[in-house]
């Protein structure tokens, strides 16, 4: 079997470097990675050929934007309760005012924390890159001066004079997200063989095959020469009149 390609876009080279060194464990892997945040990141994965690259992996607010915009499969990086709890135990140790603000993938654990350990800190969520500078200002003139956030967020708050607490994934957690986008680019690359497959049978033996998914959306089409559309029509049809998925149940 061909070696799975992965691609790591990472919002700072620190977890850069770390893809980079769990990748190197994996022989059977083919990997590239890149540091890219939000829209930057973005571009790398509009640049990459679908057909080529099995698997991406990114984290924070790249990765919610990549599974919105790019038509491979994204594993993002979790931030756990655990990361997020060790950057607020090092701002409780500069004796600051914190605050955490991020994208929903890290306000989310943010507030189970706040929830849960009755924490005294103020938690942010942004949904847009355009939000960070003016939340930012009006957050520094309202006397935080410390900000507990992902790379986008440290980036622009350093820029006005903020201290930063930048949310770092631990090891384990960038092997476990590897791991995951291993299974799922295996589980393509045999998709990929099968359909390789019927594309010369059909060549040898040809026919016309048209395979839909459970709700009628044209998934893939085998066939010697272009299907007319009057009789695509009247399978759909079909398909909405009668159910006929449902007698291969």
């Amino acid at each position: 079997m061909k070696k799975v390609n992965i691609v790591g876009i990472a919002p700072f080279n620190g977890l850069k470097l770390s893809m980079d060194n769990i990748a190197a464990h994996h022989p059977s892997v083919t990997f590239t990675s890149y540091i890219g945040d939000l829209k930057e990141g973005l571009s790398i994965a509009e640049s990459l050929d679908p057909n080529d690259v099995d698997v991406i992996i990114s984290r924070g607010g790249t990765a919610l934007l990549l599974k919105d915009k790019i038509n491979i499969p994204i594993v993002e990086i979790d931030i756990s309760v655990y990361d997020i709890m060790r950057a607020i135990s090092l701002a409780k140790h500069m004796n600051s005012r914190p605050v955490v603000i991020g994208f929903r993938n890290v306000t989310d654990r943010a507030n189970v924390l706040k929830d849960l350990l009755s924490l005294d800190i103020e938690v942010i969520t942004i949904d847009k890159e355009s939000s960070v500078s003016p939340v930012l200002a009006s957050l520094k003139d309202n006397g935080y001066t410390t900000v507990i956030s992902d790379q986008v967020t440290s980036a622009v708050a350093r820029e006005i004079g903020l201290n930063t607490i930048l949310i770092t994934s631990v090891e384990e957690t960038i092997s476990k997200s590897f791991e995951q986008a291993l299974s799922i680019g295996k589980t393509r690359l045999k998709m990929k063989e099968h359909n390789v497959l019927l594309r010369k049978i059909n060549d040898s033996n040809p026919v016309q095959l048209l395979i839909y998914t459970e709700d009628n959306q044209l998934l893939t089409e085998f066939s010697s020469h272009s299907i007319p559309k009057k009789i695509r029509q009247k399978i759909e049809s079909s398909l909405q009149d009668t159910h006929i998925q449902d007698s291969f149940i």
